[in-house]
């Protein structure tokens, strides 16, 4: 199969449970090979749209379809163990019973027998442990065992619903690393859902931001992370600068200076979005901003800045930073690194 082949297919899709429209024109494409991550806050449908492609949920307007055919619409919803879907969630659901072999061995053809279910766990790297029941693991070791139990059935899509977030932060990125190189060893189409903006630029080959039920924003992690065109989706992603201007023949006009945007389609935008990294200051005696602020975290300087209107930004930057709080500055920035709202 080729790697954008489309597996699944969402089209003007809506979901209401008890009368309330959780999901509203969703168009969404899942490539096999692919990682598309949806990212939004709490409450903004991320759970419900996966819960729909795996069949948990009926839809109310809209199509799912997968190559074989429609799997979703108002009149028919394919029962989830005939639609080749792998499901991971947040709390692993593995049988409390069951070894981590016979957890993985759950759902697989029945000519797969034990030392299938053993390769499976040679590549979470836990072979050792097939005989432990699920109490016996730790938080990550049962997180790989259900990635293993969810790719053994060699489904065509694998939806992971907040995988990871249960996990300690050291734990989460290991395992999300070793968790990519399966995804795309299995050469699914992969839906992840997640609230941590560090899991999507991580893992993603494509991210969806998704608010209040609507898709606002899709594309390659970069894109989205330097080049926001909204508020909701530059924050969800990171600290953020928003600086007003007055747009004016093609440009908008900002306390930094003017700012022309080449993709303006709907709307003349009204602020510039700028993350601190694409900002850079340079000492000014008669410069317009003055730094109120400076602190070192995590390997970053980043150092607070005033204007005389009131207008605030953070600027940060891996290099040593002289500059100290009552010093003049100006301001400079990346033209290719500006979004906009």
């Amino acid at each position: 199969m080729s790697a954008t082949e489309v597996q699944i297919s969402l089209r003007d899709v809506a979901c209401e449970i008890a009368g309330k429209r959780i999901l509203d024109c969703i168009d969404l494409d899942l490539p096999r090979g692919a990682i598309t991550v949806v990212l939004g806050p709490s409450g903004a449908g991320k759970s419900t749209l996966l819960r729909a492609i795996a069949g948990f949920e009926p839809v109310s307007a809209g199509t799912i379809t997968s190559p074989a055919g429609i799997m979703s619409s108002p009149s028919v919803t394919l029962p989830p163990e005939k639609r080749r879907i792998g499901v991971v969630v947040q709390s692993n659901a593995l049988f409390p019973h069951m070894t981590a072999a016979e957890n993985v061995r759950f759902g697989m053809d029945r000519s797969d027998g034990p030392r299938s279910a053993q390769e499976w766990l040679a590549k979470v790297e836990l072979a050792d442990r097939a005989n432990a029941y699920p109490h016996e693991l730790s938080g990550g070791e049962q997180q790989r065992i259900a990635l293993a139990r969810a790719l053994a059935s060699q489904p065509d899509v694998v939806l992971l619903d907040e995988a990871f977030s249960s996990l300690d932060q050291q734990l989460r990125k290991s395992t999300r690393r070793d968790a990519k190189l399966l995804l795309k060893e299995a050469d699914a189409a992969v839906l992840v859902v997640t609230h941590d903006p560090d899991e999507a630029l991580e893992l993603a080959d494509t991210i969806v931001v998704l608010n209040d039920g609507r898709i606002v924003q899709e594309g390659a992690p970069e894109d989205l992370y330097w080049r926001p065109k909204s508020i909701v989706a530059a924050r969800l992603l990171g600290e953020v600068n928003a600086l007003p201007g007055t747009w004016q023949d093609g440009v908008l006009k900002t306390a930094i200076g003017d700012i022309r945007l080449s993709e303006i389609t709907e709307h003349e935008p009204q602020t510039a979005l700028f993350r601190p990294s694409a900002l850079s200051l340079l000492s000014s005696s008669n410069g317009p901003w003055t730094v109120i602020e400076t602190e070192f975290s995590a390997g970053y300087h980043f150092v607070t800045i005033k204007a005389k209107n009131g207008e605030i930004l953070r600027v940060s930057g891996h290099t040593d930073v002289t500059m100290k709080v009552g010093d003049k500055v100006d301001v400079a920035f990346d033209p290719e690194r500006v979004g906009w709202a």
